[in-house]
């Protein structure tokens, strides 16, 4: 998600990201489920999904992130989360597509190229 433009949707993100850098993530994901409460966004289920990925539930994580790709099709960075979690979660060709589409997304970015090659030579070696 690029930084909100909206004070509130940018005090969020800003204060979800010093408590998760904080070691907080716990405390963080309560602030974005109590944002979440008073309505659905995607940058409030991208925060979720970012923040349950931290604390290893990948399952989950992947939900939030998928919530958020309904509200947010073609965010790049959504698209890097969620291809990440797939990625901890084993699922290597979901995980590649998803890095492919984040690619599409945000063309100058090299990561997602690299990432989705690197997952797709993996799979054509166990082939």
């Amino acid at each position: 998600m690029p930084r909100p433009r909206d004070p509130e949707a940018r005090r969020l993100r800003e204060g979800v990201e010093r408590l998760a850098a904080a070691g907080e993530a716990e405390a963080a994901l309560e602030r974005v489920r109590a944002h979440l409460a008073r309505g659905e966004d995607a940058l409030g289920r991208f925060l979720e999904g970012v923040l349950l990925g931290r604390l290893g539930r990948l399952a989950e994580a992947e939900g939030a992130l998928r919530r958020a790709l309904a509200l947010a099709p073609d965010d790049a960075e959504t698209l890097f989360a969620l291809a990440r979690a797939l990625e901890a979660q084993g699922r290597a060709r979901e995980a590649a597509e998803a890095y492919g589409a984040c690619a599409a997304a945000a063309p100058g970015q090299a990561e997602p190229w690299r990432r989705a090659g690197r997952l797709l030579e993996g799979l054509g070696r166990g082939a």
